[in-house]
């Protein structure tokens, strides 16, 4: 949080608006800040998110839907209970359940 605020400042000084992106409510007019972290990657898949969902809303115009499926896998994970999981990003198709 500390080095947020800090970051926050700085950009406000070079008149930029920024918040956290969980935080942030005007995406038009206010830069998102996603925590990262290069050691643990913790915060990536929030950054390929945000990534995801901005050019989904700035972009939808300009999609070409295709009915085959194109994705990436991010990460493929065995969860008690669920068992084997897998996240992915979904770049054209439609994924159903089965």
């Amino acid at each position: 949080r500390d080095r947020a605020k800090q970051v926050r400042l700085e950009l406000m000084q070079h008149g930029w608006n920024a918040e956290l992106y969980f935080e942030n409510s005007s995406l038009s007019d206010t830069i998102s800040m996603v925590p990262t972290s290069a050691h643990t990657g913790e915060g990536i898949q929030d950054l390929l998110l945000m990534v995801m969902q901005m050019s989904q809303d700035l972009l939808t115009k300009r999609i070409m839907y295709m009915p085959m499926l194109q994705c990436t896998v991010l990460e493929v994970k065995v969860i008690e209970g669920l068992g084997t999981t897998v996240d992915v990003m979904l770049v054209n198709g439609q994924l159903t359940v089965g």
